[in-house]
């Protein structure tokens, strides 16, 4: 009787450490649930785009981009963006280390970002929605 109890208080710790391991594995942390996968376009109409910094509270940081159209005028990016507003500081022109122009796009929430911008490296301050 004694054995059937140990492998009863066995079984029940077992099957309790199945489900908070279960439990644990399949939900998300507070930083993963907090941000999700960007992605847009930028222009700088003419120059290339040599960096694109993102600004946002809490997650602010360098964004991946690529050329499109294989150059760097024309570029796609990715960045992790929370709930909160961002905008983006884009490089136009030089090196990387050392922008010609730098231009920044307005403030937009992370509920419902805005993807594309074109900047005008001659003109304007800011990166215009295309």
């Amino acid at each position: 009787m004694r054995s059937h109890r140990w492998i009863g208080l066995g079984l029940a710790g077992l099957v309790i450490a199945t489900a908070v391991t279960m439990q644990s594995a399949s939900a998300p942390d507070a930083a993963e649930a907090a941000t999700y996968p960007h992605k847009g376009a930028v222009s700088c109409n003419y120059k290339a785009v040599r960096g694109i910094w993102v600004e946002q509270s809490g997650n602010s940081g360098w964004a991946q981009f690529e050329p499109t159209n294989g150059n760097w005028i024309d570029v796609n990016y990715y960045y992790p963006l929370n709930n909160g507003s961002y905008r983006l500081h884009i490089g136009c022109g030089g090196t990387a280390q050392n922008w010609e122009v730098t231009k920044c796009t307005n403030w937009y929430s992370g509920n419902s970002p805005k993807e594309n911008f074109m900047c005008h490296p001659n003109t304007s301050s800011t990166c215009v929605l295309i």
